[in-house]
């Protein structure tokens, strides 16, 4: 019996060593009773004999820097590796010198538990790349989606309003912005804006019906803000507006807890027929990407200002 002992203990040094991964193995006692050489190598300022308690190389993992824990959250993290000592578990760290490791417990038959250290650097960083790979074609796929979607209404549409509303409702969720509101450009000598009256917003209670009628209010006397989205045709984008003097005193008042404003031109030939306004609560960093395709979905309802022109001068015409 002693030598089937002997056997299997030189059997089991033997998987150890020859293992690429960190291997130890804990008794029901909670204490060290093997390990080999490359699970060593993951503490090598510390000497790992039998019989060292599982608490106090948790201990060393976190207070060493095996892997990186939050100073904040260490004994946490301390009491949740020592509570699931028994239990299989697996997760991902990252170390100081930005390597990637596997901590994976599993408990055996007979009350042990095995702990295994991997290197998953490789893995980690082609997960990585991969997921990036996704989520930049599940943009792409998005982008296209709300072109798609803007280029529908441009080609259906008989009636500005209803188009605009439509587009609104398209955009202003897609694009992250709180609320948006479109303005048509007058004609004549003095040129300026008028409101349609058409809103779309996500929150009620931010905008209120109140806020919607002083905003809209202000458009009949362009600040400097809307005058450079008339004049030049020229997309504005303020993702701060409490440090930018291009707001009048009035529209400041009337955007009240507002931070951050989107105005952009819709354009026909070569003339700014309409001026779309999107709005947030809080402060949003400029996106030229989100803004262009903005621009280029709004762009679609110069298509319905023609058709709506033509037909009511086919009307005209034909009284």
């Amino acid at each position: 019996m002693r030598d089937r002992g002997r056997v299997i203990l030189s059997r089991l040094a033997a998987v150890l060593e020859a293992s690429d991964s960190g291997l130890s193995v804990w008794n029901s006692s909670k204490r060290l009773t093997a390990c080999n050489g490359r699970f060593r190598e993951f503490y090598p300022s510390i000497e790992l004999k039998p019989g060292l308690e599982f608490e106090d190389l948790v201990r060393f993992t976190a207070t060493r820097a095996v892997v990186l824990v939050g100073k904040r959250d260490l004994e946490d993290w301390v009491q949740d590796w020592i509570a699931r000592f028994s239990s299989a578990s697996c997760e991902t760290f990252m170390t100081p010198d930005e390597r990637y490791i596997e901590i994976r417990t599993s408990p055996t038959g007979d009350g042990e538990t095995i702990l295994v250290y991997t290197d998953v650097t490789q893995a980690h960083t082609v997960s990585l790349v991969e997921t990036a790979r996704v989520d930049r074609v599940k943009t792409q796929l998005e982008n296209l989606e709300l072109l798609r979607a803007a280029m529908a209404i441009g080609v259906r549409g008989v009636d500005f309003h209803q188009s605009a509303r439509e587009m609104l409702q398209l955009v202003v969720p897609w694009s992250g912005w709180d609320a948006g509101t479109i303005y048509l450009a007058t004609t004549g000598a003095d040129k300026g804006l008028c409101s349609t009256g058409i809103w779309v917003s996500s929150s009620d209670a931010v905008f209120s019906g109140e806020m919607k009628a002083a905003i809209d209010a202000c458009c009949e006397e362009p600040d400097e803000m809307l005058s450079q989205v008339l004049s030049g045709g020229v997309i504005v984008w303020i993702g701060n507006l409490t440090v930018d003097p291009r707001l009048s005193e009035n529209r400041r008042r009337a955007l009240g807890e507002i931070r951050s404003v989107c105005a952009l031109p819709v354009m026909s030939a070569g003339n700014v027929m309409a001026v779309v306004e999107l709005f947030r609560s809080d402060a949003f960093p400029h996106d030229a990407v989100r803004e262009q395709l903005v621009c280029d979905a709004f762009g679609q309802l110069t298509h319905v200002f023609y058709r709506e022109r033509s037909a009511s001068e086919d009307s005209f015409l034909s009284v």
